[in-house]
Protein backbone atom coordinates (compact mmCIF):
# COMPACT_ATOMS: atom_id res chain seq x y z
CA UNK A 1 0.00 0.00 0.00
CA UNK A 2 1.53 2.85 -0.94
CA UNK A 3 0.94 6.79 -0.38
CA UNK A 4 -0.18 8.97 -2.92
CA UNK A 5 -1.95 12.02 -0.24
CA UNK A 6 -1.76 11.48 3.11
CA UNK A 7 -5.14 13.56 4.04
CA UNK A 8 -7.05 12.18 1.24
CA UNK A 9 -9.37 9.13 2.67
CA UNK A 10 -9.01 5.77 0.76
CA UNK A 11 -12.19 4.25 0.35
CA UNK A 12 -13.59 1.54 3.03
CA UNK A 13 -13.37 -2.10 2.01
CA UNK A 14 -16.58 -3.40 1.31
CA UNK A 15 -18.33 -6.05 2.03
CA UNK A 16 -20.65 -7.53 -1.02
CA UNK A 17 -23.94 -9.17 -0.17
CA UNK A 18 -25.58 -10.81 -3.36
CA UNK A 19 -29.34 -10.77 -2.08
CA UNK A 20 -32.38 -12.22 -3.16
CA UNK A 21 -30.09 -15.58 -4.43
CA UNK A 22 -29.68 -17.36 -1.03
CA UNK A 23 -31.12 -17.55 2.10
CA UNK A 24 -28.98 -16.58 4.88
CA UNK A 25 -28.96 -18.86 7.99
CA UNK A 26 -27.38 -17.98 11.33
CA UNK A 27 -25.28 -20.88 12.26
CA UNK A 28 -25.42 -20.01 16.34
CA UNK A 29 -22.09 -20.46 18.27
CA UNK A 30 -19.09 -22.39 16.25
CA UNK A 31 -17.43 -24.76 18.50
CA UNK A 32 -13.94 -24.06 19.71
CA UNK A 33 -12.60 -27.19 17.35
CA UNK A 34 -13.70 -25.73 14.48
CA UNK A 35 -11.05 -22.57 14.70
CA UNK A 36 -8.36 -24.70 14.42
CA UNK A 37 -9.12 -25.68 11.14
CA UNK A 38 -7.53 -24.21 7.87
CA UNK A 39 -10.71 -22.80 6.71
CA UNK A 40 -11.13 -20.44 9.83
CA UNK A 41 -7.65 -19.08 10.33
CA UNK A 42 -8.53 -16.08 7.63
CA UNK A 43 -11.29 -15.04 10.37
CA UNK A 44 -8.83 -15.08 13.09
CA UNK A 45 -6.72 -12.95 11.27
CA UNK A 46 -9.51 -10.73 10.56
CA UNK A 47 -10.63 -10.66 14.10
CA UNK A 48 -7.54 -9.28 14.94
CA UNK A 49 -7.44 -6.54 12.79
CA UNK A 50 -10.38 -5.10 13.52
CA UNK A 51 -9.69 -5.47 17.59
CA UNK A 52 -6.26 -3.79 16.12
CA UNK A 53 -8.58 -1.00 14.71
CA UNK A 54 -10.54 -0.85 17.80
CA UNK A 55 -7.53 -0.23 19.96
CA UNK A 56 -6.13 2.17 18.41
CA UNK A 57 -9.12 4.03 17.35
CA UNK A 58 -9.67 4.92 20.77
CA UNK A 59 -5.91 5.30 22.27
CA UNK A 60 -5.12 7.37 19.60
CA UNK A 61 -7.95 9.97 19.98
CA UNK A 62 -7.01 9.71 23.66
CA UNK A 63 -3.52 10.53 23.66
CA UNK A 64 -4.13 13.29 21.25
CA UNK A 65 -6.61 15.08 23.84
CA UNK A 66 -3.79 14.69 26.57
CA UNK A 67 -1.16 16.15 24.39
CA UNK A 68 -2.84 19.26 23.80
CA UNK A 69 -3.04 18.17 20.02
CA UNK A 70 -6.85 18.73 20.41
CA UNK A 71 -8.61 21.36 22.63
CA UNK A 72 -11.31 19.74 24.30
CA UNK A 73 -15.10 20.90 23.76
CA UNK A 74 -16.61 19.99 27.22
CA UNK A 75 -18.73 16.98 26.48
CA UNK A 76 -18.28 14.23 28.94
CA UNK A 77 -19.57 11.92 26.21
CA UNK A 78 -16.18 12.15 24.44
CA UNK A 79 -13.93 12.42 27.67
CA UNK A 80 -14.05 13.23 31.72
CA UNK A 81 -13.15 16.65 32.56
CA UNK A 82 -9.90 14.88 34.22
CA UNK A 83 -9.10 13.40 31.03
CA UNK A 84 -9.77 16.47 29.28
CA UNK A 85 -7.63 18.42 31.50
CA UNK A 86 -4.37 15.73 30.39
CA UNK A 87 -4.86 12.94 33.12
CA UNK A 88 -5.26 9.72 33.03
CA UNK A 89 -7.32 8.02 36.15
CA UNK A 90 -7.73 4.03 35.88
CA UNK A 91 -11.32 4.23 35.74
CA UNK A 92 -11.75 6.16 32.28
CA UNK A 93 -9.28 3.61 30.51
CA UNK A 94 -11.74 0.45 30.54
CA UNK A 95 -12.44 0.14 27.35
CA UNK A 96 -8.66 0.72 26.58
CA UNK A 97 -7.52 -2.16 28.57
CA UNK A 98 -9.98 -4.08 27.29
CA UNK A 99 -9.44 -3.89 23.45
CA UNK A 100 -5.62 -4.39 23.81
CA UNK A 101 -6.25 -7.41 25.76
CA UNK A 102 -8.88 -8.72 23.27
CA UNK A 103 -6.42 -7.85 20.13
CA UNK A 104 -3.49 -9.68 21.74
CA UNK A 105 -6.00 -12.76 22.51
CA UNK A 106 -6.70 -13.01 18.95
CA UNK A 107 -4.14 -12.66 17.16
CA UNK A 108 -1.76 -14.89 19.41
CA UNK A 109 -4.71 -16.77 19.54
CA UNK A 110 -4.43 -17.22 15.67
CA UNK A 111 -0.75 -18.38 16.06
CA UNK A 112 -1.66 -21.11 18.35
CA UNK A 113 -3.84 -22.23 16.03
CA UNK A 114 -1.30 -22.92 13.49
CA UNK A 115 -2.10 -20.34 10.90
CA UNK A 116 0.07 -20.37 7.79
CA UNK A 117 0.66 -18.64 4.72
CA UNK A 118 0.01 -14.94 4.39
CA UNK A 119 -2.13 -15.51 7.31
CA UNK A 120 0.96 -16.30 9.53
CA UNK A 121 3.09 -13.00 8.90
CA UNK A 122 -0.19 -11.42 9.43
CA UNK A 123 -0.38 -12.80 12.41
CA UNK A 124 2.33 -11.63 13.57
CA UNK A 125 1.82 -8.29 12.63
CA UNK A 126 -1.85 -7.43 14.20
CA UNK A 127 0.15 -9.16 17.22
CA UNK A 128 3.27 -7.13 16.84
CA UNK A 129 1.51 -4.08 16.22
CA UNK A 130 -0.73 -4.45 19.23
CA UNK A 131 2.00 -5.28 21.71
CA UNK A 132 4.11 -1.76 20.09
CA UNK A 133 0.67 0.13 20.99
CA UNK A 134 0.69 -1.74 24.38
CA UNK A 135 4.46 -0.85 25.52
CA UNK A 136 4.31 2.79 23.90
CA UNK A 137 1.33 3.43 25.91
CA UNK A 138 0.73 1.86 29.27
CA UNK A 139 3.08 2.30 33.00
CA UNK A 140 2.51 -1.51 33.00
CA UNK A 141 1.03 -4.62 31.48
CA UNK A 142 0.09 -8.45 32.70
CA UNK A 143 0.38 -11.22 29.90
CA UNK A 144 -2.94 -13.42 30.64
CA UNK A 145 -2.99 -14.56 34.25
CA UNK A 146 0.23 -13.32 34.96
CA UNK A 147 2.22 -10.44 37.36
CA UNK A 148 2.46 -6.82 36.20
CA UNK A 149 5.57 -6.17 34.34
CA UNK A 150 7.27 -3.50 33.16
CA UNK A 151 6.25 -1.87 29.71
CA UNK A 152 9.33 -2.51 28.64
CA UNK A 153 8.31 -6.61 28.11
CA UNK A 154 6.01 -5.76 25.94
CA UNK A 155 7.73 -3.94 23.48
CA UNK A 156 10.34 -7.07 24.00
CA UNK A 157 7.22 -9.21 22.70
CA UNK A 158 6.51 -6.64 19.90
CA UNK A 159 9.57 -6.61 18.45
CA UNK A 160 9.97 -10.51 18.45
CA UNK A 161 6.95 -11.07 16.17
CA UNK A 162 7.79 -8.30 14.18
CA UNK A 163 11.01 -10.52 13.64
CA UNK A 164 8.85 -13.46 13.18
CA UNK A 165 6.31 -11.53 10.29
CA UNK A 166 9.66 -10.50 8.64
CA UNK A 167 10.70 -14.63 8.32
CA UNK A 168 7.23 -15.18 6.96
CA UNK A 169 6.61 -12.07 4.82
CA UNK A 170 4.44 -13.13 1.91
CA UNK A 171 4.62 -9.29 -0.08
CA UNK A 172 6.67 -6.04 0.60
CA UNK A 173 3.35 -4.64 2.09
CA UNK A 174 3.89 -7.58 5.03
CA UNK A 175 7.85 -6.92 4.72
CA UNK A 176 7.42 -2.85 5.13
CA UNK A 177 4.83 -3.30 7.98
CA UNK A 178 7.07 -5.48 9.82
CA UNK A 179 10.00 -3.23 9.55
CA UNK A 180 8.18 0.14 10.23
CA UNK A 181 6.46 -1.55 13.12
CA UNK A 182 10.12 -2.65 14.35
CA UNK A 183 11.66 0.34 13.87
CA UNK A 184 8.91 1.93 16.12
CA UNK A 185 9.64 -0.02 18.85
CA UNK A 186 13.26 -0.33 18.74
CA UNK A 187 13.01 3.37 19.17
CA UNK A 188 10.94 3.19 22.49
CA UNK A 189 13.81 0.92 23.45
CA UNK A 190 16.71 2.54 22.38
CA UNK A 191 18.12 0.67 20.30
CA UNK A 192 18.78 3.45 17.47
CA UNK A 193 21.15 1.43 15.07
CA UNK A 194 18.29 -1.73 14.75
CA UNK A 195 15.66 1.16 14.56
CA UNK A 196 17.43 2.76 11.98
CA UNK A 197 18.33 -0.34 10.19
CA UNK A 198 14.61 -0.93 9.86
CA UNK A 199 13.91 2.96 9.20
CA UNK A 200 16.38 2.44 5.86
CA UNK A 201 14.06 -0.43 4.23
CA UNK A 202 11.24 1.36 4.42
CA UNK A 203 10.18 3.50 1.15
CA UNK A 204 9.07 6.90 1.75
CA UNK A 205 6.19 6.18 0.42
CA UNK A 206 4.86 3.65 2.46
CA UNK A 207 2.00 3.55 4.25
CA UNK A 208 0.33 0.97 6.74
CA UNK A 209 -3.03 1.28 8.37
CA UNK A 210 -6.16 0.20 9.70
CA UNK A 211 -9.68 0.87 7.66
CA UNK A 212 -12.54 2.30 10.02
CA UNK A 213 -15.97 1.19 9.42
CA UNK A 214 -18.34 3.63 9.90
CA UNK A 215 -21.49 1.72 10.01
CA UNK A 216 -20.52 0.22 13.11
CA UNK A 217 -19.69 2.20 16.66
CA UNK A 218 -16.66 0.53 17.58
CA UNK A 219 -15.11 0.65 14.19
CA UNK A 220 -15.75 3.73 12.76
CA UNK A 221 -13.27 6.74 13.70
CA UNK A 222 -13.85 7.90 16.93
CA UNK A 223 -12.10 11.02 16.59
CA UNK A 224 -13.61 11.48 13.09
CA UNK A 225 -17.40 10.85 14.36
CA UNK A 226 -16.59 12.65 17.65
CA UNK A 227 -16.27 16.01 15.62
CA UNK A 228 -18.70 15.16 12.73
CA UNK A 229 -21.24 17.73 13.45
CA UNK A 230 -23.81 14.67 13.28
CA UNK A 231 -24.59 15.71 15.88
CA UNK A 232 -21.54 15.39 17.91
CA UNK A 233 -18.62 18.77 18.11
CA UNK A 234 -16.10 17.57 20.91
CA UNK A 235 -13.38 19.43 20.16
CA UNK A 236 -11.42 22.14 18.51
CA UNK A 237 -8.19 23.54 16.48
CA UNK A 238 -8.69 26.54 17.89
CA UNK A 239 -5.78 27.31 20.73
CA UNK A 240 -3.58 24.38 19.42
CA UNK A 241 -0.42 24.60 17.82
CA UNK A 242 -2.43 24.34 14.35
CA UNK A 243 -5.37 26.92 14.57
CA UNK A 244 -6.14 29.93 15.91
CA UNK A 245 -4.68 31.95 19.05
CA UNK A 246 -6.33 33.00 22.13
CA UNK A 247 -5.41 37.22 22.34
CA UNK A 248 -3.42 38.46 25.37
CA UNK A 249 -6.94 39.50 27.36
CA UNK A 250 -8.19 36.30 26.76
CA UNK A 251 -9.56 35.57 30.49
CA UNK A 252 -11.33 39.13 30.36
CA UNK A 253 -13.55 37.41 27.11
CA UNK A 254 -14.64 33.93 29.27
CA UNK A 255 -16.78 32.81 29.54
CA UNK A 256 -18.32 32.98 26.63
CA UNK A 257 -21.60 33.88 25.21
CA UNK A 258 -23.73 32.62 22.50
CA UNK A 259 -22.45 35.59 20.32
CA UNK A 260 -19.14 35.80 18.32
CA UNK A 261 -16.94 37.02 20.61
CA UNK A 262 -12.91 37.77 19.33
CA UNK A 263 -11.75 35.09 21.34
CA UNK A 264 -9.37 34.07 18.75
CA UNK A 265 -6.70 36.22 16.27
CA UNK A 266 -7.90 35.56 12.62
CA UNK A 267 -4.94 34.01 10.46
CA UNK A 268 -2.59 32.78 13.20
CA UNK A 269 -1.64 29.50 14.01
CA UNK A 270 0.18 27.08 11.46
CA UNK A 271 -2.55 26.25 8.96
CA UNK A 272 -2.77 29.96 8.12
CA UNK A 273 1.10 30.09 7.97
CA UNK A 274 1.93 27.08 6.18
CA UNK A 275 -1.15 26.08 4.46
CA UNK A 276 -0.10 22.45 5.27
CA UNK A 277 -2.45 19.78 4.01
CA UNK A 278 -1.78 17.80 6.52
CA UNK A 279 -3.76 19.99 9.61
CA UNK A 280 -6.10 22.09 7.31
CA UNK A 281 -9.29 22.88 9.01
CA UNK A 282 -12.01 24.92 8.80
CA UNK A 283 -15.23 26.81 10.78
CA UNK A 284 -18.56 26.61 10.02
CA UNK A 285 -20.66 29.62 10.70
CA UNK A 286 -23.96 28.40 12.26
CA UNK A 287 -22.15 25.91 14.38
CA UNK A 288 -20.00 28.44 16.38
CA UNK A 289 -19.66 26.55 19.31
CA UNK A 290 -18.69 23.23 20.29
CA UNK A 291 -21.55 20.82 21.88
CA UNK A 292 -21.03 21.85 25.53
CA UNK A 293 -19.06 23.85 28.42
CA UNK A 294 -15.63 23.03 29.10
CA UNK A 295 -14.53 23.60 32.93
CA UNK A 296 -13.66 26.62 33.82
CA UNK A 297 -13.45 28.30 30.28
CA UNK A 298 -17.32 28.38 29.08
CA UNK A 299 -18.67 27.35 25.67
CA UNK A 300 -15.58 26.49 23.53
CA UNK A 301 -15.55 27.70 19.80
CA UNK A 302 -15.85 25.42 17.59
CA UNK A 303 -13.64 24.18 14.29
CA UNK A 304 -12.30 20.57 12.96
CA UNK A 305 -10.02 19.10 10.61
CA UNK A 306 -11.62 19.52 6.69
CA UNK A 307 -10.18 15.59 5.99
CA UNK A 308 -11.42 14.05 9.11
CA UNK A 309 -14.29 11.88 9.14
CA UNK A 310 -16.08 8.25 10.68
CA UNK A 311 -14.04 6.54 7.80
CA UNK A 312 -10.76 8.56 7.81
CA UNK A 313 -7.91 5.64 7.63
CA UNK A 314 -5.93 4.96 10.77
CA UNK A 315 -1.99 4.73 9.88
CA UNK A 316 -0.08 2.25 12.39
CA UNK A 317 3.12 2.88 10.24
CA UNK A 318 4.82 5.21 7.66
CA UNK A 319 7.57 5.54 5.49
CA UNK A 320 7.39 9.15 6.39
CA UNK A 321 7.68 8.35 9.79
CA UNK A 322 10.95 6.38 8.93
CA UNK A 323 12.62 9.42 6.96
CA UNK A 324 12.30 11.32 10.77
CA UNK A 325 13.26 8.44 12.50
CA UNK A 326 16.36 8.82 9.97
CA UNK A 327 16.73 12.32 10.80
CA UNK A 328 16.53 12.26 14.63
CA UNK A 329 19.23 9.41 14.07
CA UNK A 330 21.87 12.23 12.05
CA UNK A 331 20.83 14.73 15.43
CA UNK A 332 21.59 12.44 17.99
CA UNK A 333 24.91 11.99 16.01
CA UNK A 334 25.29 16.00 15.97
CA UNK A 335 24.73 15.92 11.81
CA UNK A 336 22.01 18.31 12.24
CA UNK A 337 22.62 19.89 8.35
CA UNK A 338 21.73 15.82 7.36
CA UNK A 339 18.77 15.88 9.71
CA UNK A 340 17.27 18.89 8.55
CA UNK A 341 17.54 17.32 4.56
CA UNK A 342 15.43 14.50 5.85
CA UNK A 343 13.22 16.84 7.84
CA UNK A 344 12.62 18.49 4.89
CA UNK A 345 12.13 15.70 2.53
CA UNK A 346 9.26 15.22 4.33
CA UNK A 347 7.53 18.33 3.73
CA UNK A 348 9.08 18.58 0.03
CA UNK A 349 6.30 15.99 -0.23
CA UNK A 350 3.25 18.20 0.66
CA UNK A 351 1.40 20.89 -1.66
CA UNK A 352 0.38 24.26 0.55
CA UNK A 353 -3.20 25.18 0.15
CA UNK A 354 -1.96 28.74 0.40
CA UNK A 355 0.93 28.56 -2.36
CA UNK A 356 0.64 25.45 -4.45
CA UNK A 357 3.90 24.72 -4.18
CA UNK A 358 5.77 22.31 -1.93
CA UNK A 359 6.20 23.02 1.94
CA UNK A 360 8.12 25.69 2.95
CA UNK A 361 11.41 23.99 4.43
CA UNK A 362 12.06 24.08 8.52
CA UNK A 363 15.26 26.52 8.93
CA UNK A 364 17.96 25.69 11.54
CA UNK A 365 21.18 27.02 12.27
CA UNK A 366 22.23 25.07 15.28
CA UNK A 367 21.54 21.94 16.81
CA UNK A 368 18.71 22.67 18.98
CA UNK A 369 17.22 24.93 16.50
CA UNK A 370 16.97 21.36 14.45
CA UNK A 371 15.69 19.46 17.55
CA UNK A 372 12.78 21.74 17.55
CA UNK A 373 12.36 21.34 13.93
CA UNK A 374 11.97 17.38 14.19
CA UNK A 375 10.24 17.68 17.15
CA UNK A 376 7.68 19.83 15.20
CA UNK A 377 7.26 17.99 12.59
CA UNK A 378 7.38 14.74 14.30
CA UNK A 379 3.98 15.71 15.76
CA UNK A 380 2.61 17.10 12.17
CA UNK A 381 2.98 13.87 10.52
CA UNK A 382 1.89 11.65 13.28
CA UNK A 383 -1.35 13.54 13.74
CA UNK A 384 -3.50 11.30 15.35
CA UNK A 385 -1.08 8.44 14.95
CA UNK A 386 -0.95 7.86 18.73
CA UNK A 387 3.09 8.80 18.39
CA UNK A 388 3.03 12.03 20.41
CA UNK A 389 2.93 10.58 24.16
CA UNK A 390 5.79 8.08 23.33
CA UNK A 391 7.48 11.20 21.93
CA UNK A 392 7.19 13.47 24.52
CA UNK A 393 8.05 11.15 27.76
CA UNK A 394 11.38 9.43 25.58
CA UNK A 395 12.73 13.32 24.90
CA UNK A 396 12.10 14.02 28.86
CA UNK A 397 13.70 11.34 29.85
CA UNK A 398 16.67 11.39 27.76
CA UNK A 399 16.75 15.51 28.26
CA UNK A 400 17.26 16.18 24.20
CA UNK A 401 17.87 19.72 22.75
CA UNK A 402 14.41 21.98 21.29
CA UNK A 403 11.51 22.54 22.27
CA UNK A 404 8.35 20.33 21.59
CA UNK A 405 5.04 22.50 20.26
CA UNK A 406 3.18 22.56 23.77
CA UNK A 407 0.85 25.07 24.11
CA UNK A 408 -0.21 26.91 27.53
CA UNK A 409 -3.83 26.11 28.04
CA UNK A 410 -3.24 26.76 31.59
CA UNK A 411 -4.17 30.58 30.60
CA UNK A 412 -7.42 29.50 29.14
CA UNK A 413 -8.49 27.31 32.15
CA UNK A 414 -6.71 26.46 35.23
CA UNK A 415 -8.37 22.61 34.26
CA UNK A 416 -5.21 22.37 32.89
CA UNK A 417 -2.74 22.85 35.25
CA UNK A 418 -4.72 20.80 37.98
CA UNK A 419 -2.89 17.66 37.39
CA UNK A 420 -0.02 16.64 35.57
CA UNK A 421 0.37 15.86 31.63
CA UNK A 422 -0.19 12.00 32.09
CA UNK A 423 2.51 10.06 30.51
CA UNK A 424 1.32 6.60 30.51
CA UNK A 425 -1.81 4.50 31.15
CA UNK A 426 -2.25 2.62 33.65
CA UNK A 427 -4.06 -1.08 34.02
CA UNK A 428 -7.49 -0.35 34.07
CA UNK A 429 -10.08 0.08 37.36
CA UNK A 430 -12.06 -3.07 36.07
CA UNK A 431 -8.69 -5.30 36.10
CA UNK A 432 -7.54 -4.26 39.38
CA UNK A 433 -11.10 -4.95 40.83
CA UNK A 434 -11.14 -8.47 39.34
CA UNK A 435 -7.55 -9.65 39.16
CA UNK A 436 -5.91 -11.23 42.01
CA UNK A 437 -2.46 -10.69 40.80
CA UNK A 438 -3.56 -6.74 41.00
CA UNK A 439 -5.01 -7.63 44.69
CA UNK A 440 -8.84 -7.95 43.01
Amino acid sequence: MTRISRRLTTPALALLVLAGACEVTNPGPVQDKFLDEETSHAGLVRGAERMVLETANFVFYTTAVITRVLFPGGDTNSHDPTVQGGSLPANEVNADWANVQQALFIAESALERGVTGENLAQAHIWAGYTYRILGENWCEWLKRSGSPQPPGAALDEAESHFTSALGAAANSTQSNAAYAGRAQVRVAKGDWGGALSDAAQVPPNFVFEVQPDPNFFNTRSRVGWANADEPYRQFTLLFTFFGEQAPANIRSLLPLEASDLPVTIPGTGYYAESGDPRVAWHRIPDQPFANASLQGFGQVPWSNFTWLTDSTPIHLGTGTEMLLYRAEGMLRDGNYAGGMELINQVRSMYISDNTGEPLAPWNAMSLEEAWTALKTERMIEGLLEGRRLVDLRRWAAEGTPGVAPYPRWEDLTPLFGEEPMATCFPISENERQRNPNLGG
